[in-house]
């Protein structure tokens, strides 16, 4: 009988060449490290009968996302069991959605919960519900699985990460873009529970609650011009990202697209000058059509660099 090995995808796009690591999360120890390959894939020396119960993947920052071709700057992760990799056929996905859920998990293992099959699913089960896809989704490949919902998510939470990161680092470095997804996935937790029936809206007042916790884990204090403006901004364009027509491939491209024109903006360069969000909130209110019109028009001379892997384009 061979011991067959546990295989697993590192995705925002694709992330090639990124370190990696295999933790038992009981015990806390790194059973092995990898590199991923040029789509994210890795097939895992351990054999899942022995892997650990419970264990996390991490991705660390500085692989490449080869649909951008951009050097990463998250740490991903996915925390799951033996038991779920003998009963799932598909690769593990280790993404911006699985880093939501391992965050939750290991926020309520803080708390003094046991991890148990029972946690692991509730933790899923409030993920699911929290960003509107469904369970068996989660640890999904959301690309080669065509997943409309999931990659709006993903996109969303990558431009959300990004306006967060630009505007409160804008005159020295605060926070890291790990601390802003800790505090995405604290705000969730907060809101969302087993028995919850609405998911988490991504835009509006819950901005608020991502900006109030990344203030209170971090000790830090955003100006409430920033706040208010970034909320405008995001709010914008997640609706951009909501509205794009056409089949999946289409909506991964525009949204990724927008993703990197609405990060863009935030860069000073010779062609852009960036909106300063500590004015008025007034004052930006009166110009946010211009910016989102000029993410708009960068978003359509963005270059794109590979989205599928080879055989698996829709």
């Amino acid at each position: 009988e061979p011991e067959i090995s546990a295989e697993i995808t590192a995705q925002d796009g694709y992330i090639s060449g990124a370190s990696g690591e295999l933790i038992d999360i009981i015990s806390n120890t790194i059973i092995e490290t990898f590199v991923t390959g040029p789509y994210g894939k890795v097939k895992l020396y351990t054999p899942i009968i022995r892997l650990p119960d419970f264990f996390k993947i991490k991705i660390l920052p500085g692989g490449t996302d080869i649909s951008t071709g951009e050097i990463t700057t998250t740490t991903l992760s996915n925390i799951t069991s033996m038991s779920n990799m003998l009963s799932n056929t598909s690769p593990l996905s280790i993404s911006p959605i699985t880093t939501i859920k391992s965050n939750i998990l290991e926020s309520k293992i803080q708390e003094g919960l046991t991890l148990n099959d029972q946690l692991l699913s509730d933790v899923e089960v409030i993920t699911s519900t929290a960003l509107n896809i469904t369970i068996d989704q989660i640890d999904k490949d959301y690309i080669s699985e065509n997943n409309n919902e999931a990659t709006k998510i993903i996109n969303k939470l990558e431009m959300i990460a990004n306006t967060l990161d630009k505007n409160i680092n804008k005159t020295e470095s605060l926070v890291n873009k790990d601390n802003i997804f800790e505090s995405i996935s604290n705000a969730i937790k907060t809101n969302v529970t087993t028995t919850t029936t609405t998911s988490f809206d991504l835009s509006g007042s819950n901005i608020d609650l991502i900006v109030s916790d990344i203030e209170t884990e971090n000790s830090i204090d955003i100006s409430a011009n920033i706040q208010e403006n970034v909320k405008t901004f995001i709010n914008k364009v997640s609706e951009k990202i909501d509205n794009i027509t056409g089949d999946f491939d289409e909506l991964l491209r525009e949204s990724v697209k927008l993703v990197i024109a609405s990060n863009e903006i935030f860069v000073d360069s010779s062609s852009n000058t960036p909106p300063d969000f500590s004015q008025d909130p007034q004052q930006i209110n009166n110009q946010i059509e211009n910016i989102i019109s000029s993410v708009e028009t960068n978003s359509a001379n963005v270059e794109l660099g590979e989205m599928y892997i080879p055989g698996t384009q829709p």
